[in-house]
């Protein structure tokens, strides 16, 4: 193998070496905000606008069950 055959597959493999690294990036990139962003829209929670009040109606029906009476305590000392 003479010098210019070296030479020559040194300067195509750094150029293929720079163009690989480039699509890996930019695929890793690109998938990268992709996954931040899903991630993001998962965790924003909807904002009610300020001021408006909502009651949740299941939890009135709910209400309180009258199983037994009401017993006062004395204090033992």
């Amino acid at each position: 193998m003479s010098l210019t055959e070296f030479v020559i597959t040194l300067v195509v493999g750094f150029v293929l070496f720079g163009f690989l690294r480039r699509v890996v990036y930019f695929q890793a990139y690109s998938s990268f905000t992709k996954a931040a962003d899903d991630f993001r829209r998962r965790q924003e929670v909807p904002r009610k606008p300020e001021g408006t009040v909502t009651v949740d109606q299941s939890a009135k029906q709910k209400g309180l069950k009258e199983e037994g009476e009401y017993v006062d305590y004395e204090e033992l000392k």
